[in-house]
């Protein structure tokens, strides 16, 4: 995926799980969609402000880096009790 794609989508939508969507984990996006929807929120926010830290840090990446670089770690959600 390209990286500039992949940055606005963790900008926008990393408080839905989008990227762990994209990453292939289809569970983990789930549950992240459902932690938000039972904390009222609160967990979509925590989320929501981690993906505009991770988009940025991921601008800031030559294309090598990121295309070396692990995509679960670049923009991994905060889900509370996951265990993969």
């Amino acid at each position: 995926m390209n990286k500039t794609t992949y940055a606005i989508l963790t900008l926008l939508f990393n408080s839905y799980g989008v990227t762990s969507f994209l990453n292939g984990n289809t569970k983990k996006g789930v549950f992240t969609i459902i932690s938000a929807i039972v904390t009222f929120g609160i967990v979509g926010m925590i989320n929501a402000i981690k993906g505009i830290i991770a988009g940025i840090k991921i601008f800031q990446m030559t294309d090598e880096a990121f295309d070396a670089a692990d995509k679960t770690t670049l923009s991994d959600a905060i889900v509370f009790f996951y265990k993969d």
